[in-house]
């Protein structure tokens, strides 16, 4: 079990002159005899301020935090939840203190955070705002996108600041998120689609146990950024799964690769980009392998 990251900006962000407001985060937690691996991304809102910076914070956090909200073994449903909400809580009181030290508004903190964590057997995610997970199998992919009306997400800083909170409630008519399962073939046909509505409230996490999962990754909604002649994001999305080999910086390799293949096919992402990728299994190949 290895885990790798990625992140770059957005066409319209190079356009517009703005900074990358995603980030990314991947690495390793050894606790006591037991080793897990972590994927984290954050993208902040683009009409608020400094929250590239906020991003950056909020990963940073999230990894300081974790060791605090390890799973404690057979967990109930309600222990899964309180945890979730509990890291959620942390993250955000932590940041706080970060922001403090600098020379932003509170807006700053308008970020998602999209964390996945895993012992090899048991996955857990936890999404506070919008974003993307994805479970590649073997021979399927099943690719989750949360979104929220008007593309306003409900950040987990609304928690802390609740005057930023009394601002977001006079954007949405509708307290809902979507969320849509699509799962892909080998081939990266369409197999299923599904899709659910919750109140926007709803704690949104998901533990899951599957012994035959290849890769879990997290991602921003960058991902259906990507744009081309006869070309749908759902094609990224098999592009991000296709890794070689998972050797070292195997994300940052497989992304790159795909990059330069769509340039040539003028195919571009507007929004910025970022993922973080769990692999399961045997580490084949070499760092310097192509991908």
């Amino acid at each position: 079990m290895n885990s790798d990251n990625f992140f770059c900006i957005g066409s319209s962000h190079v356009r517009e002159g703005k900074p990358c407001e995603d980030y990314s985060l991947s690495g390793e937690i050894i606790d006591g005899e037991k080793t897990y691996n972590y994927a984290i991304v954050s993208d902040g809102c683009s009409s608020s301020s400094n929250t590239d910076l906020g991003a950056r914070m909020l990963c940073h956090q999230a990894v300081n935090d974790l060791y605090q909200f390890l799973p404690v073994g057979n967990e109930s449903d309600s222990q899964i939840l309180s945890r979730h909400e509990d890291l959620g809580d942390s993250i955000v009181r932590g940041a706080a203190g970060s922001l403090a030290a600098f020379d932003c508004q509170s807006d700053a903190m308008h970020a998602t955070l999209c964390i996945a964590l895993s012992d090899g057997e048991n996955h857990y995610i936890n999404i506070y705002g919008d974003g993307c997970f994805i479970i590649a199998e073997e021979d399927k992919i099943h690719f989750y996108e949360i979104e929220y009306e008007g593309n306003a997400p409900h950040y987990y800083w609304y928690h802390y600041k609740f005057d930023d909170y009394d601002k977001y409630l006079d954007l949405v008519s509708e307290r809902k998120r979507t969320i849509t399962r699509t799962t892909l073939g080998s081939l990266g046909e369409i197999l299923e689609v599904d899709i659910c509505e919750e109140d926007f409230l709803t704690p949104n996490y998901l533990h899951v146990i599957n012994k035959d999962i290849k890769t879990l990754s997290v991602a921003s909604d960058g991902i259906t950024s990507f744009e081309g002649e006869c070309h749908h994001y759902l094609k990224t999305v098999k592009e991000v799964c296709a890794h070689k080999n998972f050797a070292g910086d195997f994300v940052k390799r497989r992304i790159l690769s795909m990059l330069k293949k769509n340039k040539k096919q003028s195919i571009d992402h507007y929004d910025d980009f970022s993922i973080a990728t769990i692999h399961f299994g045997e580490i084949n190949g070499t760092d310097d392998s192509k991908d």
